[in-house]
């Protein structure tokens, strides 16, 4: 039988742990958990190439459930770092903003998150670019699945 630090899955959920620890460290100045950051980020990054944007884009663009997405959206609403308001055109779906409040503390964090990010992953030095391909060989498409 293999030694569990002979398993790749091993390594890889030990490193996943460690990057959500420093994460959260990160992230949490700004009072905002790694799910509400990345559902943030989404809303921010669609409502750039969108007039309105549903709680369903944020969700597909995240790759996060609806339910959690749901969550982490309730969340952000009560801090008044999002608004809803009743879709245009499809009236079973809110259009979700950013709020001036949430783009301000969305960049505070955004610093703070490339630091850790910079630190945690410059360990790989020249070996990012392949590591990162190495990931999305497992992560594209999976949004679909």
């Amino acid at each position: 039988m293999k030694r569990t630090h002979d398993n790749i899955g091993f390594h890889l959920w030990n490193a996943s742990n460690l990057w959500q620890r420093e994460l959260k460290l990160a992230l949490l100045p700004h009072r905002l958990t790694s799910v509400q950051y990345v559902v943030l980020m989404s809303a921010y990054n669609l409502a750039e190439r969108n007039e309105e944007v549903t709680q369903n884009d944020i969700a597909m663009d995240a790759s996060t459930d609806p339910m959690t997405t749901s969550i982490a959206l309730r969340g952000l609403q009560e801090k008044k770092l999002v608004a809803c308001r009743p879709h245009k055109a499809d009236t079973r779906a809110n259009s979700v903003s950013i709020t001036s409040a949430g783009i301000i503390l969305l960049k505070k964090a955004l610093k703070d998150v490339e630091t850790a990010e910079n630190e945690f992953f410059g360990k790989l030095k020249s070996q990012q670019a392949a590591f990162k391909k190495s990931l999305e060989t497992f992560t594209s498409g999976a949004e679909s699945e």
